[in-house]
C-alpha cells in the first residue's frame, strides 16, 4: 500500500510550516522520510538540496517525532544534552556553556539535574527541542509538538516556535491536530489526505480566498419566537434555545432594528469570522 504518493512539495526556508491532515494521511512518514529514516521506493526528498537518504542529511535536520522518546528518560536534563552534544561531535569547551544557555532559554535551568522520568510531559517536550538547539540545525521537524501540553507550555512553546523561525531564520515544519496551534504560528500551510496535497499556500492566501461572506451572531436576553422570527429577513440559523441568530452582513441591521421594535433585548453582537478548522473540513469534506 503507498502512503506517500504523486507527492510534490517545497517548504519555504525560514518560515514555520504546519502540515495538517487527518491520522494516517502519511505526515508522520513524510517526517521519517525527510530526515532519512524511512527508505523511499521512488522519488527524491531533499534537504537544503542534500538527498535524504545521504547521511550528510542529518546535520541539517533536527527531529522531534510524536510518540517516540526523544530523549533518555533514565538520564539527567544535564546527561541528555551532553550525550546529544558529544554525537553531534561538539567540542566539550563549546558544549558546556551552551547547554546552560539553551536550558536558560527555555526555562530549564533548574531542573538540570533532574532525571527526564521525573518531568511533567510538557518539560519533557521542551529537554527534546533543548537537544535540536545544542544541535542547531537549520531545519526543525516537529511532529506534534504541543500534543499533552497545558495551556501555559503550548503558549511558550508556540512564541519559542516563532521566534526561532522570525528571528534565528530556522525553517520548521510541523504536524498538529490542534489548527488554532497552526492558526496562531505558521506562515504556511499544507493540507495533506492519503499521501497527497491537497492544498499547499500562504496562510494569508488562504483565509483570503475561503474567507466566505461575512457573518453576524446575535445574542438575544430571550428566545426570539416564531412570531417574531416571521418578522425578519436575512437570517440563516438560529441556535436550539432561539437565544442566537446568524446573520448575512447586509442584513444585520435591518435585523436588529425589527429585533429592538419587537422589544427582543440585544446582549451581544460578534462577528463571525471562519476559522482554519471551518476551511479544514470545508476543504477535506469535498475530497471525500
Amino acid at each position: 500500500m503507498d502512503v506517500l504518493h504523486n507527492l510534490s512539495l517545497r517548504v519555504t526556508k525560514g518560515k514555520i510550516t504546519a502540515l495538517l491532515g487527518p491520522n494516517g494521511s502519511g505526515k508522520t512518514t513524510l517526517m521519517k522520510g525527510m530526515c532519512g529514516l524511512l527508505k523511499l521506493d521512488s522519488g527524491e526528498i531533499t534537504v537544503n538540496n542534500i538527498p535524504a537518504s545521504s547521511k550528510k542529511v542529518l546535520g541539517e535536520v533536527g527531529c522531534i517525532l510524536e510518540g517516540e522518546r526523544n530523549v533518555y528518560y533514565y538520564l539527567t536534563v544535564y546527561d541528555n544534552l551532553y550525550y546529544f552534544g558529544k554525537l553531534n561531535r561538539l567540542p566539550r569547551k563549546r558544549l558546556i556553556p551552551m547547554i546552560d544557555t539553551v536550558l536558560e532559554q527555555l526555562g530549564l535551568l533548574h531542573k538540570k539535574h533532574t532525571y527526564v522520568s521525573e518531568l511533567s510531559r510538557g518539560m519533557q517536550q521542551k529537554v527534546a527541542l533543548a537537544v535540536l538547539l545544542i544541535k542547531d540545525p537549520p531545519v526543525f521537524l516537529l511532529d506534534e509538538p504541543t500534543l499533552g501540553l497545558d495551556v501555559r507550555a503550548t503558549l511558550e512553546l508556540c512564541d519559542y516556535l516563532k521566534e526561532l523561525s522570525h528571528e534565528q531564520g530556522k525553517t520548521v515544519l510541523l504536524t498538529t491536530h490542534q489548527l488554532e496551534i497552526a492558526e496562531k504560528i505558521a506562515d504556511e500551510i499544507i493540507f495533506f489526505d492519503k499521501g497527497e496535497v491537497i492544498l499547499h499556500e500562504n496562510k494569508e492566501t488562504i483565509f483570503s480566498h475561503y474567507q466566505g461572506e461575512n457573518r453576524w451572531t446575535i445574542q438575544t436576553q430571550t428566545p426570539v419566537e416564531a412570531s417574531v422570527r416571521a418578522e425578519i429577513q436575512g437570517w440563516s440559523a438560529i441556535s436550539e434555545d432561539g437565544l442566537q441568530l446568524e446573520v448575512a452582513n447586509e442584513h444585520v441591521f435591518k435585523v436588529i432594528a425589527v429585533l429592538e421594535q419587537q422589544g427582543v433585548q440585544i446582549i451581544s453582537l460578534e462577528n463571525s469570522k471562519r476559522n482554519l478548522q471551518d476551511i479544514f473540513l470545508e476543504i477535506t469534506k469535498v475530497m471525500t
